[in-house]
Protein backbone atom coordinates (compact mmCIF):
# COMPACT_ATOMS: atom_id res chain seq x y z
CA UNK A 1 0.00 0.00 0.00
CA UNK A 2 2.73 2.36 1.03
CA UNK A 3 5.05 1.67 -2.46
CA UNK A 4 1.67 2.25 -4.41
CA UNK A 5 0.60 5.42 -2.47
CA UNK A 6 4.60 6.57 -3.45
CA UNK A 7 4.17 5.72 -6.67
CA UNK A 8 0.84 7.99 -7.01
CA UNK A 9 2.48 10.82 -5.58
CA UNK A 10 5.65 10.69 -7.98
CA UNK A 11 3.67 10.54 -10.98
CA UNK A 12 1.63 13.49 -10.03
CA UNK A 13 4.41 15.14 -9.24
CA UNK A 14 4.22 17.42 -12.71
CA UNK A 15 0.43 18.06 -11.20
CA UNK A 16 1.12 18.85 -7.81
CA UNK A 17 3.64 21.76 -8.64
CA UNK A 18 1.28 22.88 -11.24
CA UNK A 19 -1.85 23.17 -8.40
CA UNK A 20 0.32 24.35 -5.42
CA UNK A 21 0.23 27.57 -7.07
CA UNK A 22 -1.75 30.54 -5.41
CA UNK A 23 -5.41 30.12 -6.52
CA UNK A 24 -7.09 33.02 -7.82
CA UNK A 25 -10.54 33.55 -6.14
CA UNK A 26 -13.51 35.42 -8.14
CA UNK A 27 -12.11 35.86 -11.64
CA UNK A 28 -8.64 37.63 -12.65
CA UNK A 29 -5.65 38.85 -11.05
CA UNK A 30 -5.35 42.72 -11.07
CA UNK A 31 -2.20 42.77 -13.01
CA UNK A 32 -3.70 40.48 -15.82
CA UNK A 33 -6.79 42.36 -16.01
CA UNK A 34 -4.31 45.63 -16.46
CA UNK A 35 -2.21 43.98 -19.19
CA UNK A 36 -5.32 42.44 -20.97
CA UNK A 37 -7.24 45.89 -20.55
CA UNK A 38 -3.62 47.87 -22.35
CA UNK A 39 -2.98 45.37 -25.01
CA UNK A 40 -5.80 44.26 -26.13
CA UNK A 41 -6.45 44.86 -29.88
CA UNK A 42 -5.12 44.06 -33.29
CA UNK A 43 -1.30 43.97 -34.43
CA UNK A 44 0.67 43.00 -37.83
CA UNK A 45 4.22 41.99 -37.68
CA UNK A 46 6.43 44.62 -38.96
CA UNK A 47 8.51 43.25 -42.01
CA UNK A 48 12.21 43.45 -40.96
CA UNK A 49 13.79 40.48 -42.35
CA UNK A 50 12.58 37.94 -39.80
CA UNK A 51 9.92 35.91 -42.53
CA UNK A 52 13.89 35.70 -44.90
CA UNK A 53 15.60 34.40 -41.93
CA UNK A 54 16.89 31.10 -42.59
CA UNK A 55 17.43 29.67 -38.98
CA UNK A 56 13.42 30.10 -39.00
CA UNK A 57 12.46 29.03 -41.64
CA UNK A 58 14.75 25.65 -41.37
CA UNK A 59 12.40 25.06 -38.17
CA UNK A 60 9.24 26.18 -39.05
CA UNK A 61 7.20 27.44 -42.44
CA UNK A 62 6.18 30.85 -41.68
CA UNK A 63 2.80 31.93 -43.39
CA UNK A 64 3.77 34.33 -46.93
CA UNK A 65 0.63 36.02 -45.56
CA UNK A 66 0.99 39.49 -43.46
CA UNK A 67 1.34 38.03 -39.81
CA UNK A 68 -1.97 39.62 -38.36
CA UNK A 69 -3.14 38.48 -34.98
CA UNK A 70 -5.26 39.65 -31.99
CA UNK A 71 -5.03 39.99 -28.48
CA UNK A 72 -8.49 39.68 -26.78
CA UNK A 73 -9.09 40.30 -23.25
CA UNK A 74 -11.60 37.45 -22.56
CA UNK A 75 -9.73 34.44 -20.91
CA UNK A 76 -9.44 31.45 -22.75
CA UNK A 77 -12.24 28.65 -23.27
CA UNK A 78 -10.78 25.63 -23.25
CA UNK A 79 -7.95 26.91 -20.99
CA UNK A 80 -9.36 27.19 -17.91
CA UNK A 81 -8.01 24.35 -15.83
CA UNK A 82 -4.74 25.71 -16.18
CA UNK A 83 -6.37 29.34 -15.78
CA UNK A 84 -7.03 29.20 -12.12
CA UNK A 85 -3.75 29.96 -10.79
CA UNK A 86 -2.04 33.71 -10.66
CA UNK A 87 0.63 32.95 -13.01
CA UNK A 88 -1.07 31.19 -15.58
CA UNK A 89 -3.80 33.04 -17.16
CA UNK A 90 -4.49 32.02 -20.87
CA UNK A 91 -6.75 34.94 -22.88
CA UNK A 92 -7.72 34.27 -26.47
CA UNK A 93 -5.75 35.56 -29.27
CA UNK A 94 -7.29 35.34 -33.11
CA UNK A 95 -5.11 34.49 -35.49
CA UNK A 96 -7.26 33.97 -39.11
CA UNK A 97 -4.18 35.07 -41.28
CA UNK A 98 -1.77 33.00 -39.89
CA UNK A 99 -2.64 29.09 -40.53
CA UNK A 100 0.21 27.02 -41.46
CA UNK A 101 -1.06 24.60 -43.97
CA UNK A 102 -4.14 25.71 -44.18
CA UNK A 103 -5.54 23.39 -40.96
CA UNK A 104 -4.64 25.54 -38.26
CA UNK A 105 -4.27 28.54 -37.06
CA UNK A 106 -0.34 29.56 -35.48
CA UNK A 107 -1.53 31.49 -32.21
CA UNK A 108 -5.24 30.59 -30.44
CA UNK A 109 -3.54 32.23 -26.86
CA UNK A 110 -1.64 34.49 -24.79
CA UNK A 111 -0.66 34.65 -21.29
CA UNK A 112 1.58 37.08 -19.09
CA UNK A 113 4.84 35.59 -18.38
CA UNK A 114 6.90 35.65 -14.66
CA UNK A 115 6.10 39.20 -13.18
CA UNK A 116 6.36 41.65 -16.20
CA UNK A 117 4.39 42.61 -18.65
CA UNK A 118 6.08 40.41 -20.84
CA UNK A 119 3.62 38.34 -23.05
CA UNK A 120 3.83 34.60 -24.56
CA UNK A 121 1.24 34.51 -27.96
CA UNK A 122 1.47 31.01 -29.00
CA UNK A 123 -0.84 28.00 -29.58
CA UNK A 124 -0.81 25.97 -26.67
CA UNK A 125 0.96 22.37 -27.08
CA UNK A 126 1.88 22.34 -30.20
CA UNK A 127 5.13 20.07 -31.06
CA UNK A 128 6.20 22.14 -33.49
CA UNK A 129 5.41 26.06 -34.77
CA UNK A 130 5.73 29.93 -33.96
CA UNK A 131 5.67 31.93 -31.08
CA UNK A 132 5.99 35.58 -30.03
CA UNK A 133 7.28 37.16 -27.07
CA UNK A 134 6.39 40.22 -26.78
CA UNK A 135 6.48 43.36 -24.14
CA UNK A 136 4.05 46.87 -24.17
CA UNK A 137 6.42 49.64 -26.20
CA UNK A 138 3.88 52.47 -26.59
CA UNK A 139 1.32 51.33 -28.84
CA UNK A 140 2.85 48.80 -30.02
CA UNK A 141 4.70 45.53 -28.88
CA UNK A 142 8.33 44.68 -28.91
CA UNK A 143 10.69 41.52 -28.72
CA UNK A 144 11.03 37.96 -30.50
CA UNK A 145 9.49 35.62 -33.07
CA UNK A 146 10.25 31.94 -31.80
CA UNK A 147 10.67 29.34 -34.53
CA UNK A 148 10.75 25.92 -32.32
CA UNK A 149 10.06 21.81 -32.27
CA UNK A 150 10.41 18.94 -30.31
CA UNK A 151 11.73 16.84 -32.81
CA UNK A 152 15.50 17.81 -32.27
CA UNK A 153 17.15 17.69 -35.48
CA UNK A 154 21.11 16.08 -36.07
CA UNK A 155 22.79 19.36 -35.16
CA UNK A 156 21.12 19.88 -31.89
CA UNK A 157 19.42 23.81 -32.69
CA UNK A 158 15.67 23.07 -31.94
CA UNK A 159 14.63 26.23 -31.62
CA UNK A 160 15.52 29.80 -33.22
CA UNK A 161 14.82 33.48 -32.56
CA UNK A 162 14.51 37.09 -34.35
CA UNK A 163 13.51 40.32 -33.35
CA UNK A 164 10.22 41.53 -34.33
CA UNK A 165 7.80 44.34 -33.91
CA UNK A 166 4.43 43.95 -33.76
CA UNK A 167 2.74 47.32 -34.74
CA UNK A 168 -1.35 48.22 -33.40
CA UNK A 169 -3.51 48.03 -37.10
CA UNK A 170 -7.25 48.59 -37.10
CA UNK A 171 -9.10 45.62 -36.06
CA UNK A 172 -11.59 44.00 -39.15
CA UNK A 173 -13.69 42.02 -36.96
CA UNK A 174 -13.08 42.56 -33.20
CA UNK A 175 -13.99 40.21 -30.15
CA UNK A 176 -11.87 42.08 -27.72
Amino acid sequence: MKAAWLLGVMTCGAHAVLFAQTPRFGGLSTRDSALAQHIAGCYQLVETGWRGDSALLRISPIPHTPLVFELTAHPARGWADLSVHEHATYFDARADSTRSADWYPAFTTWQRLGEDSTVLVSRPLPMAGLALRLTPSGEHLTGSIVAFTDAIPPDGKFQATHPVTARRVPCLHSRR
